[in-house]
């Protein structure tokens, strides 16, 4: 359930927003359990930066209790696990089913890749069996 109160407070965010500005975008993830969350905007044109203003992060367990477990996740000016880290933070999940971190929602940012490159969030790696993860970045594009 907390799961899906976040992606309704995302998709919310996402369509009230995103029409408001030329060349603004978001890209999302929610995999199946114990699999690494990544989303990557693609690289723009030659000059074309992209900024990152919002992201939404959440680390959630199964209906079994997984082991604890403390992950990264990272903002990358490039492509998954490769591009430069502008941005990260960690989360951590206790033993107990249905336990979730506190949802990570920040937005005000201005994290401003390079040109021509794309733009990552991601957590670094799976959190383990019985958990899910959660990515999504807001921003737009421009010169």
């Amino acid at each position: 359930m907390k799961r899906i109160a976040c992606f309704v407070w995302l998709c919310l965010l996402y369509t009230s927003v995103a029409g408001a500005q030329e060349g603004a975008w978001t890209i999302s993830h929610a995999p199946a359990a114990n699999t690494q969350a990544t989303a990557t905007k693609a690289a723009g044109a030659t000059g074309v930066r992209h900024i990152s203003e919002c992201i939404l992060v959440t680390l959630t367990a199964g209906a079994v209790a997984p082991v604890a477990v403390q992950v990264t996740f990272v903002v990358r000016d490039g492509a998954s696990g490769a591009g430069t880290i502008i941005w990260q933070g960690t989360m951590a999940l206790t033993v107990s089913a249905g336990g979730s971190a506190p949802p990570i929602q920040l937005c005000g940012l201005t994290l401003v890749g390079s040109p021509a490159t794309a733009m990552t969030i991601e957590f670094t790696a799976a959190a383990g069996i019985n958990t899910f993860e959660t990515v999504a970045l807001k921003g737009k594009s421009g010169l």
